[in-house]
């Protein structure tokens, strides 16, 4: 399925937006457009981390556990929430 067309990429889209506020469906199209390849890059993360049930750059959630502050190799190394980082900082509130 193309990003575009992907409802998970579209969720990313709109919750990286700046909050209190609900932008409008053009500003979401037009910052995907701007950073597509940056939000293809979480969702690719994303579906290759299974373990994970949510992750912000300061903590993260596992399926079977609680929230963690510092990584687990096992399931998140150091590198790959660096990465995760990156990209949130990239897509930041617009």
């Amino acid at each position: 399925m193309h990003s575009a067309n992907n409802p998970i990429t579209w969720s990313l889209v709109a919750a990286i937006q700046i909050p209190g506020g609900h932008p409008s469906d053009a500003s979401i199209q037009a910052k995907f457009s701007r950073q597509q390849v940056d939000f293809e890059a979480i969702v690719k993360l994303t579906t290759e981390n299974q373990n994970l049930w949510r992750i912000t750059p300061r903590w993260f959630r596992t399926n079977y556990d609680g929230n963690h502050t510092q990584p687990i190799e096992v399931v998140l190394s150091v590198e790959r929430w660096s990465r995760y980082k990156v990209l949130f900082d990239r897509l930041g509130p617009s």
